[in-house]
């Protein structure tokens, strides 16, 4: 018989993201922000999500108060908002911020 006591109230299916940030990667994504929101509201949450096993050991803090199913992975799916690293100066005149930040993520991942 199910534990329907304990199921979660909101469950969150979908990836949670590594993040590109100025000094390396961060988790994110929608799938993480969802269930931190639905935690914090006072839902019992879950999230299935999948991950390479190295980067689980940085999901678990970020997920404090979410049970957790997690299919391995290889790798995780890199999101990177180059956007914020570009001038809003408009058009196709956009200047690079900070190139140094580009130029690490793009020796990293391609």
């Amino acid at each position: 018989m199910a534990d329907v006591e304990h199921a979660p109230e909101y469950l969150v299916i979908g990836h949670i993201t590594a993040d590109v940030v100025a000094d390396g990667t961060t988790p994110g994504g929608t799938a993480l922000y969802a269930a931190l929101t639905a935690a914090r509201l006072g839902l019992r949450t879950a999230v299935v999500t999948s991950a390479p096993p190295a980067y689980l050991e940085t999901l678990t803090p970020h997920l404090a108060g979410a049970s957790t199913h997690v299919v391995e992975h290889q790798s995780a799916i890199i999101m990177a908002n180059l956007r914020a690293l570009l001038d809003g100066a408009g058009g196709n005149d956009l200047a690079i911020k900070n190139p140094e930040v580009l130029e690490q993520w793009h020796a990293r991942y391609c």
